[in-house]
């Protein structure tokens, strides 16, 4: 006859996990109380910054499902982009597309905020049709529209080609 008994790792404490040199013990330690704190993504972050360049990338999708589980997947994303591994992020297959898309429609917001001072700035209030068309114009209609406000006459003369 055996016996066993039943332990949930929510209940177990993490910090030995965390104190581990092994970058995997690190990672599951996201299961355990710890998990419940905030500070609990960005110290398994920590660990996996300071982890040889070649465990990174499988430490991060590892993390990516377990933080699933623990339903803190957007604090994984949002730690990420402050961490000092975010250059070897942007190659890693999960979060280097959710990286470089959100970067590219910030610059595009940016962009579009931009031409929006100036095009009040030459003609005044910008009405909202003017700004419904720049936001489904594309980066590169937009510095095009740009370069066209030094030479146009109306607001109209922005998107004649």
């Amino acid at each position: 006859m055996f016996r066993f008994g039943l332990v949930d790792v929510r209940d177990l404490d993490g910090e030995s996990l965390l104190a581990s040199e092994n970058v995997g013990d690190n990672v599951i330690a996201i299961l355990t109380r710890l998990g419940a704190e905030p500070e609990a993504v960005r110290r398994v972050l920590k660990c996996i910054a300071q982890a040889p360049p070649g465990e990174r990338d499988e430490a991060l999708a590892e993390l990516s499902i377990l933080a699933g589980l623990r339903n803190l997947g957007g604090e994984v994303r949002r730690e990420t982009g402050k961490m000092p591994i975010q250059e070897d992020i942007r190659d890693h297959d999960y979060f280097g597309p959710i990286i470089r898309h959100e970067r590219a429609e910030g610059l595009h917001d940016g962009q579009i905020q931009l031409l929006m001072g100036l095009i009040e700035e030459r003609f005044g209030l910008v009405p909202p049709h003017i700004r419904h068309r720049l936001g489904a114009c594309t980066s590169e209609d937009l510095t095009v529209t740009a370069r066209r406000i030094f030479k146009a006459e109306r607001i109209e003369d922005l998107f004649t080609h």
